[in-house]
């Protein structure tokens, strides 16, 4: 007797199957907790051995048995209204994907079971729980071995649902995955219900049979990784004689086109308002990213930078989706492992730079962690010496073209074109007619150097975090000689040590100066080398340095001269394990959460259910971490939740740093890792409080409003005292300097109409003599009329007032009515 014959007559006797599921519920409800928190490791039970030793017939009846088991424990959930993942009910759904793993079952045993799945969705157990996908999966893999028979087909069909806006995202894949099985071509092993699919079988259904066999076998080796999302070296290994079968110029320039595709789809879709949207199939998905893996498998720079950009637009997050494929996404980083050192290691560390989300970023972090213990290297190491140089001379980058050099300048960030000593800003019309494609090449290669800078001073700044330090030999090759990195190193100021001999320097054409202008000329091999800080330093020395660089009107890439110090307070002493500096701040939470991700800190957004949780930094050179308290906006206003059911704002509290779970405190806590942590705290309020929206007045409740009052025009903190520093040693030197002072907080501009006050901090204005307020908000078109040399990048808060004492100096001249309408008032 079959098991489909079985489960038509029911379960008059269960010959004891009852007591063996108990048994089985029993031993699995006795496991740790998290071990069994989703029940998914029912082969290692004892209880369960018995079962999957026994006779093929016992087992099809205990499977037809089960269904009728779980339908009871479902009807006694309803009467009693108790919902428990111990209950048999669950168990059972749970254990089904393990039995059809086990047990060999028939063509009837499969229609049986997908008849089973479906009389359990029509009593309406819950969606989530019932694993129809498993059932299709085990279909497919019958499907796949001896073709669509009559009861296969069937099976399919009963397990097909009609979908609704309502249906899950499960419920699509598994209901594709059966249209796929149903009406595709498995042979072709690609589906055809969406674009790439489609255009692939018909790229397919054109190439010559040894061809075609080959791009299908490699598609049914991507099926063969599941979900996991990297391959493991045996697959990696086995993968690359079937694209060597392929060619792997013909691999290439083909995946090539296919990410062109795709990009464009991406592109779509974020240009699309619509939750929903149609990118890849579930198993057309699964497909693709096992043929990303394979790219990292081909030395080709051209594919390489077409990935590059694709996966750019995969991790792009859509507004209220998230990103539309983490899959290929990812994929391609690992793709990127497999590549030379060089070129590999960059491209992963510009990501790691880019990314926000943290599951991403731990799946990178670890791929170069990876790539440089199998070179026996540092993270830190292996990523210095993975910048590539691009083949720059002397800060020029240059193609030539047939008589034509293409060059582009790092400096002035310009493209020109130089053909017999002449130069030109366009392209001569013969060399785009000829040269179309190396010249897309140029300016892809020109995106990737401009790219690289943010990343590789965003790994300068962390070197304090880091205690990152240098042999003096290896840093000149890293980050002096080498033609991208110079740009950033030779504008800062670094400090050089052996044994008693110590000296800061900066680089000064050919030699290392001190900020005497005194040439450095005792350094070798033998010279450790450290990013220089300020804290410690006498107060004479820090501004020596800023007059040094003000001299010879350098721009340092992040504040450093001009970079806050944050000493321990008296109060801080007196509270001992945290710190209220920073407290009682209202922030806007998304710009928060992207800044604390920028700086290297783990926060997750909070919302209107159980979702708190404590901005922190790991700080392994230091063996210790720093938490900054924030807690949710819960009062019951309009606006202070999004659509999402995202708080809009925080308001924040305490500063800890602390160890293996117990505090420190701040007096133990080493001077510079004090002052950098303070300083990024400072730099979340500073950036993220509503007190630096100029329109908001009035824009939220009384708390909101109150606090936004205050601290418009409170004292300046740390950073905005720097910013009180560097205006006050620029603003003598304007065409508006005459009409300019300083009170304090503020920058006074004496106007045609009126006089103002811009507060430093804030960046908002009073109007005198009574103190109104002035709403401008930026929005780019009020430029300062005058380029203004700034010694650092990074503050856009200085050049906004910059702006707009600039604007105020000739308000009779403004013509904008939201602005005149309150001057003149």
């Amino acid at each position: 007797m079959g098991f489909l014959d079985l489960f038509k007559l029911g379960p008059h006797d269960d010959a004891g199957f009852t007591k063996l599921f108990d048994e089985i519920v029993a031993e699995a409800n006795g496991r740790k907790a998290n071990e069994y928190a989703t029940f998914t490791a029912y082969g290692s039970l004892e209880s369960f051995q018995a079962l999957s030793s026994a006779d093929e017939d016992t087992q099809r009846r205990f499977l037809s048995h089960l269904f009728s088991i779980i339908e009871r424990s479902w009807k006694e959930k309803n009467r009693t209204g108790i919902y428990s993942t111990r209950a048999n009910w669950h168990h059972g759904l749970k254990l089904i994907p393990t039995l059809l793993r086990t047990f060999k079952l028939t063509d009837d045993d499969l229609l049986a079971t997908a008849k089973g799945i479906k009389k359990l969705r029509d009593i309406q157990v819950y969606q989530y729980d019932i694993p129809g996908r498993s059932v299709v999966e085990t279909i497919e893999v019958a499907v796949r071995k001896k073709g669509l028979t009559p009861k296969l087909k069937e099976a399919l069909k009963v397990l097909e649902e009609r979908l609704n806006d309502y249906s899950t995202s499960e419920q699509r894949k598994e209901n594709e995955l059966i249209h796929f099985l149903l009406h595709g071509d498995p042979t072709m092993e690609v589906s055809e219900h969406d674009r790439w699919g489609r255009h692939v079988i018909s790229m397919l259904r054109g190439l010559d049979e040894p061809k075609r066999s080959a791009w299908i076998k490699l598609f049914a080796a991507t099926k063969e990784t599941g979900s996991k999302s990297v391959p493991s070296q045996k697959w990696i290994k086995a993968a690359q004689p079937l694209v060597n079968e392929i060619g792997q110029e013909q691999y290439s320039t083909t995946m090539q086109e296919w990410l062109e595709m795709l990009k464009g789809m991406l592109q779509e879709i974020h240009k699309s308002k619509d939750g929903r949207y149609d990118f890849l199939r579930d198993e057309n998905h699964e497909i693709m990213k096992g043929l990303i893996w394979c790219c990292g498998l081909i030395n080709d720079s051209v594919l390489h930078v077409a990935l590059d950009h694709y996966a750019a637009l995969a991790y792009k997050k859509k507004p209220g989706v998230g990103p539309i494929s983490a899959k290929t996404g990812t994929a391609a980083m690992f793709a990127f492992s497999l590549l030379p050192v060089k070129e590999g290691v960059s491209r992963l560390s510009k990501f790691r730079m880019k990314i926000k989300n943290r599951t991403i970023l731990k799946s990178i972090d670890k791929l170069i962690q990876s790539v440089s213990e199998k070179n026996g290297m540092g993270m830190d190491e292996i990523e210095e010496i993975s910048v590539p140089d691009f083949g720059i001379k002397g800060d020029i980058y240059t193609l030539q073209l047939d008589g034509c050099t293409a060059q582009y300048s790092l400096i002035t960030e310009e493209i020109t074109f130089v053909r017999e000593g002449k130069t030109q800003k366009s392209v001569p019309a013969d060399v785009k007619e000829k040269f179309d494609k190396e010249l897309k090449l140029f300016k892809s290669t020109i995106k990737e150097i401009q790219s690289l800078l943010p990343v590789i001073k965003g790994r300068l700044e962390q070197s304090y975090l880091r205690q990152r330090s240098w042999r003096f030999n290896d840093w000149v090759a890293l980050y002096v000689n080498h033609p991208l990195s110079s740009l950033l190193a030779k504008r800062l100021i670094w400090h050089f040590s052996r044994g008693e001999r110590k000296d800061q320097g900066i680089l000064a054409g050919e030699t290392f100066v001190n900020a005497k202008g005194q040439t450095i000329d005792w350094l070798d091999d033998q010279v450790s080398v450290l990013l220089w800080h300020p804290i410690g330093f006498a107060e004479e020395e820090i501004l020596a340095w800023r007059n040094f660089l003000d001299s010879r009107s350098i721009v340092q890439p992040f504040k450093q001269a001009y970079r806050e110090i944050y000493i321990i307070t008296d109060a801080e002493l007196r509270t001992a394990t945290y710190s209220n500096r920073f407290a009682a701040h209202v922030l806007r939470q998304h710009q928060f959460a992207a800044l604390c991700r920028q700086r290297g800190w783990s926060y997750q957004l909070m919302g209107n259910w159980d979702s708190h949780n404590t901005p922190y930094i790991d700080l392994p050179r230091w063996g210790m971490a720093a938490e900054f308290y924030v807690n949710a906006d819960w009062q019951d206003t309009p606006g202070n939740v999004n659509g999402m059911g995202i708080f809009n704002y925080i308001t924040t509290d305490q500063v800890r740093f602390g160890r293996r779970g117990q505090p420190i405190a701040l007096h133990e806590v080493p001077a510079l890792l004090f002052s950098e942590i303070t300083r990024d705290v400072d730099l979340f309020v500073g950036v993220t409080s509503i007190g630096n929206d100029s329109a908001w007045q009035d824009g939220g409740d009384n708390f909101q409003n109150t606090y936004w009052r205050e601290y418009s025009f409170s004292d300046l903190t740390e950073s905005a005292k720097i910013r009180s520093q560097v205006l006050q040693m620029l603003v003598p030197k304007l065409k508006i300097a005459p009409q300019c002072s300083f009170d304090k907080k503020f920058l006074i501009v004496k106007g045609r109409v009126r006089t103002y006050k811009i507060h430093m901090g804030s960046g908002n204005i009073l109007m005198e003599p009574n103190d109104q307020y002035l709403c401008i908000v930026p929005d780019g078109r009020h430029k300062s009329g005058e380029k203004v040399f700034l010694p650092f990048e990074g503050d856009g808060l200085l050049s906004i007032i910059l702006s707009k004492a600039f604007l105020l100096a000739a308000d009779d001249k403004i013509t904008d009515e939201t602005i005149t309408r309150q001057i003149r008032r």
